[in-house]
């Protein structure tokens, strides 16, 4: 791990990167795979970020999150053009409500930092989310956690706990990935929390529409 940090450009200790150095230089053989493992490292970049994704995808159906394919769903040439700065904004997404025109969808998307959160369509057509007309929505979605931002395209969208940084790479969350252990913790912790959320909205969101 500290290698990493040192090839990805994260800072550690003047004393462990000069260590790091003193190792790489001190032998032909150690300078060739150094080298080596520079030039692949966007490789295991992208491996990381599939197996995350793969297995987050597990964790979302096993808690219960029923998943649409779309245009924006996540696929390994995407996750490959991500490291090509080809493609971002793919992830996984949920319909969890609709009523007439109006659609809801939870998202789990990618930009730097994973995020996840609730989108609002009228009529397929999205961007709608800081309209006056959809107050009620964006307060139910405080309501289930203050912690979820709203803008023009998310009634509140919120980091993942912990939060995973793809693009800089230079997070130990993000380098903890590559222990199935570490692995399987983090997306259960997320998959968890996303289906509790899910449950709160579409039962607020239910007694909405009851009110009427």
């Amino acid at each position: 791990i500290n290698l990493i940090k040192f090839l990805t450009g994260e800072s550690i200790n003047k004393a462990m990167s000069q260590e790091i150095v003193n190792l790489i230089s001190e032998s032909p053989t150690n300078l060739a795979n150094a080298k080596e493992i520079s030039t692949n490292f966007s490789q295991a970049q992208s491996k990381i970020q599939w197996e995350f994704w793969k297995a987050i995808e597990n964790a979302f159906i096993r808690t219960g999150i029923i998943l649409e394919e779309n245009k924006n769903t996540v696929t390994y040439e995407k996750v490959l053009n991500y490291y090509r700065r080809k493609d971002r904004y793919f992830g996984l997404w949920s319909l969890i409500y609709q009523n007439n025109d109006i659609t809801i969808h939870w998202g789990c998307e990618i930009d730097s930092n994973v995020y996840l959160g609730f989108t609002i369509e009228n009529k397929g057509i999205g961007g709608i989310s800081d309209l006056v007309e959809n107050s009620k929505y964006r307060e139910i979605i405080k309501e289930c956690d203050s912690a979820y931002n709203p803008g023009k395209y998310w009634l509140g969208w919120q980091y993942t706990r912990p939060q995973l940084n793809f693009r800089e790479f230079n997070l130990d969350a993000v380098f903890n990935l590559a222990d199935k252990r570490e692995l399987e913790k983090t997306v259960l912790q997320i998959a968890t929390k996303a289906k509790k959320d899910i449950i709160h909205v579409q039962t607020a969101l239910n007694k909405l529409v009851g009110s009427k």
